[in-house]
């Protein structure tokens, strides 16, 4: 089944036709010479199949110690997420590990041709010193860049208040002698 699969994919990709629809009816064929482009109903599922091989090619990278898992992923085994057009790369913060999701980052595009476009990308640190960092900037050549939350406690807090205050007045009497416990 995997083949027939690949087959079809390859299929819509390398050999699209198109036609015009005339007062309602359907005139004439021409072959499409460029695969499918951005504008192309298929695009937007070609993207998500080919994203998918990107995700399974780190999860693979990741079990046979190219990369290693960021200490707060490695329970869920979390390498990445995608949202549209937008990757996230989870890694340990090790020069080799990053070098590593790079290095998977290239033999993705060897074969996809789809690229990392470096000026919109950032690596986000956490624990490496400076000069390791400025050294992972150097040979990726993607900037540095820093999350826009710094501190989650307040906000924690914040929705641990309204929990409490939800649960008074939601709960019966019955029900409130439990505690809501929010771990941070």
């Amino acid at each position: 089944m995997p083949t027939v699969m690949i087959g079809w994919i390859k299929s819509c990709v390398t050999t699209p036709s198109f036609s015009i629809s005339l007062n309602g009816g359907l005139v004439g064929y021409f072959k499409g010479a460029k695969g499918i482009r951005q504008c192309d109903p298929l695009s937007p599922y070609m993207f998500v199949i080919t994203m998918n091989v990107l995700s399974k090619m780190f999860d693979k990278a990741a079990e046979f110690g190219v990369i290693q898992y960021n200490p707060k992923c490695h329970r869920v085994k979390l390498t990445n997420l995608c949202f549209a057009d937008d990757l996230l790369v989870f890694s340990k913060g090790t020069a080799a590990s990053i070098l590593g999701v790079w290095e998977v980052l290239k033999v993705f595009h060897s074969f996809s041709r789809l690229q990392l476009n470096v000026g919109k990308s950032e690596i986000f640190f956490s624990g490496m010193d400076g000069s390791m960092q400025s050294e992972v900037c150097d040979v990726t050549g993607i900037k540095s860049g820093k999350l826009p939350v710094r501190d989650c406690g307040p906000l924690v807090e914040k929705i641990a208040s309204r929990l409490q205050g939800w649960q008074a007045r939601v709960l019966s009497y019955a029900g409130s002698y439990r505690k809501v416990k929010i771990s941070q």
